[in-house]
């Protein structure tokens, strides 16, 4: 079996600027020679700071993108930074910061380091620097043909784009393929499809453990690099220059194969998620109806009562709430009893290990 190539770890939205690797790249090539090794961290974000209120008269506040700290809060840290006069006292009062944040200003300092560590982080994973800060061949082009601060050229998207694929190939290319159904089909959002893809048709269990909430982060963090490459055309298909890039790394038939199962796979899931959101629907119909006409205990209705409108067996109504408290978590809250008014000797529905035999629904707040 291949190794699994995709990047984890990649769900924070200070990772979102894929130009940041070229600001890493600049700072390396042009700074980092003045300083020890061990704070080429600490010299990076002094360098980015002073970077970003340079070229803060070239582009506002209001067209930031994701992911930058805003040239006022820049110019904050900076007064802040006068205080230290060595890398060495910086380095130590950024310590301090990182343990401990005591006023606004060190908040600031705070967000502001962990955002630009963040990019030195993902320079490295996309292979532009080795363990000995030896920058690559590629970083080096990236930065000799850098023209502005924001903006990439053709040959650094191209670039970039070579270098995502080398380590994220397999989260990225169904991502890729997957935006075009995501116009078209509504049931398709967040990189749900993706995720499930990648866990049920390429065996990737490393999503499988992390928590549902921040799950579409590892998705948004990739759609931003998507649009900021300009990868796919007006029609949401991956472009002629990408495609060849595709095939050049790992082949035609690699690329036939991934699109074919990945849309056999998404025809799958769009029935199976049609069907799930109807029977959601139904769930939540009968729950209110139930409620309304007073057949409830401060909220909690009977799970028997529940299944009455449902056509399916004892077991499959079990996997179906389920699967509807998995699916449902970020806007409900669905709570579970085995408490009763009065004798009620049936069997009860073992949900998630525990059994019950009511339920109830709450809308979250926000």
């Amino acid at each position: 079996m291949s190794k699994e190539i995709y990047i984890d770890g990649l769900h924070r939205p200070y990772n979102m600027p894929i130009k940041e690797v070229v600001w890493v790249c600049q700072f390396l090539k042009n700074e980092s020679k003045r300083y020890d090794k061990k704070y080429l961290y600490v010299a990076f974000w002094k360098y980015f700071i002073n970077y970003m209120i340079v070229n803060s008269e070239r582009i506002s506040d209001n067209k930031r993108k994701n992911g930058i700290i805003s040239f006022s809060k820049a110019s904050n840290v900076k007064d802040w930074m006068k205080k230290y006069k060595t890398i060495e006292s910086l380095s130590q009062a950024v310590t301090t910061i990182l343990r401990k944040r005591n006023d606004d200003t060190e908040r600031e300092v705070y967000s502001s380091y962990k955002n630009t560590s963040y990019y030195v982080s993902l320079t490295r994973k996309l292979g532009f620097v080795n363990e000995k800060w030896t920058l690559s061949d590629d970083a080096l082009r990236l930065v000799r043909i850098n023209r502005s601060f924001y903006e990439l050229t053709e040959s650094q998207i191209k670039i970039l784009f070579r270098s995502i694929l080398k380590v994220d190939r397999d989260f990225f290319i169904p991502l890729l393929l997957s935006i075009k159904y995501e116009k078209k089909m509504p049931l398709i959002k967040d990189g749900d499809v993706v995720l499930k893809y990648l866990q049920e048709e390429e065996n990737v269990k490393f999503f499988k453990y992390i928590r549902k909430s921040i799950l579409p982060n590892y998705y948004k963090v990739r759609r931003y690099w998507v649009d900021d490459l300009r990868i796919l055309d007006r029609r949401f298909t991956i472009r002629l220059w990408a495609k060849a890039i595709i095939i050049d790394l790992f082949g035609a038939q690699y690329f036939e194969t991934i699109s074919s199962c990945f849309i056999k796979f998404v025809t799958k899931y769009v029935v199976s998620e049609n069907d799930s959101s109807k029977k959601y629907k139904k769930i939540e119909s009968q729950y209110n109806w139930l409620v309304r006409n007073g057949k409830n205990d401060q909220g909690y209705v009977n799970l028997y009562e529940m299944k009455s409108v449902f056509r399916i067996s004892f077991e499959n109504f079990e996997k179906l709430i389920r699967k509807y408290m998995i699916d449902v978590s970020g806007k409900k809250i669905v709570l579970l009893s085995n408490t009763v008014m009065s004798i009620d000797s049936r069997r009860r529905f073992i949900i998630n290990g525990t059994p019950a035999i009511k339920i109830k629904i709450i809308d979250k707040k926000g």
